[in-house]
């Protein structure tokens, strides 16, 4: 597994986000950082590990490493969970954040993403 960063950015997170690192994430209604809830319309993936009151290090363009939630084949697109881990797209009209550029295993495993964003056709699922 590799990663290689394009544009990484830096927002203030909600909260503790310490054990949260390669998680998808979201950006709150005030503009915060907050981890990705189900099939969220994603703003990158979480490179540090940022407590309460950090900044929080977004990468939004390029190749991430990412927690998966289940076996995720490769070059499949990539929707999130509710917990922020990444899950393959199985249904049309989903947000997608990346395509899986090496798969993973089983669940918790880290995988290899590149981040594209768009919304799935029926085709995709």
């Amino acid at each position: 597994m590799w990663e290689h960063g394009i544009l990484d950015v830096s927002l203030k997170g909600s909260g503790n986000l310490s054990a949260k690192q390669y998680y998808a994430v979201i950006h709150s209604s005030d503009l915060l950082v907050v981890i990705a809830t189900a099939n969220a319309d994603v703003c990158g993936i979480l490179q540090n590990q940022p407590t309460t009151g950090e900044e929080a290090v977004i990468r939004v363009l390029g190749m991430s490493l990412h927690i998966a939630n289940e076996v995720i084949n490769r070059m499949t697109q990539v929707t999130s969970t509710s917990a922020g881990k990444g899950e393959e797209v199985d249904a049309a009209s989903e947000f997608y954040y990346g395509l899986a550029y090496t798969a993973s295993g089983a669940q918790n495993d880290l995988f290899t993403l590149m981040l594209s964003f768009g919304v799935s056709h029926a085709s995709d699922a």
